[in-house]
Formats: structure tokens, C-alpha cells, sequence
């Protein structure tokens, strides 16, 4: 995650399944923000009753800090 004044980024999402966003939203809710960009596609969030932005241009993110051999790895939200 990044904190950019009233805005958080939200890289990935690390877990067996990927929670709604009502429950994703009480673990970072002390966390002053406005806006959520997610990162990755949120349609497992089921953001029904929000304002939904689309992210122009290349939002790819690819993680260079792994500690898997120090390899580069794909968002563990991104799906093939």
C-alpha cells in the first residue's frame, strides 16, 4: 500500500481469498483516505454502491522485493 494524502493504493491483496470490501475496509479504515485505487481488477470486492474510476494508460505492478530467490513476481491478485 501507499498513502498519498487523501488517496490509498492498494498494490495487492495477500490471503487465501480476497475479502469483500467491507471487510478489507476495517483493517486499513485508520488510515485517513478519501479514495482507494486499486491496483489489480477489484471484482471480487464487490464495490456495488461505489463510485467506480477506471485507471488510464499501464497499471501493471510487478514486485521486486520478493523474497523468493530474489525473482521479480506478478501481483498475487492477477489472474492468467
Amino acid at each position: 500500500m501507499e498513502h498519498k494524502g487523501k488517496q490509498l493504493i492498494i498494490y495487492n491483496i495477500i490471503g487465501e481469498e480476497i475479502p469483500e470490501f467491507e471487510v478489507l475496509e476495517s483493517y486499513i479504515n485508520h488510515i485517513p483516505a478519501d479514495e482507494y485505487e486499486f491496483r489489480f481488477h477489484p471484482d471480487k470486492l464487490n464495490l456495488s454502491g461505489y463510485e467506480l474510476v477506471e485507471l488510464k494508460g499501464n497499471n501493471l505492478f510487478v514486485w521486486n522485493q520478493s523474497k523468493l530467490n530474489n525473482i521479480s513476481i506478478f501481483p498475487f491478485t492477477i489472474q492468467a
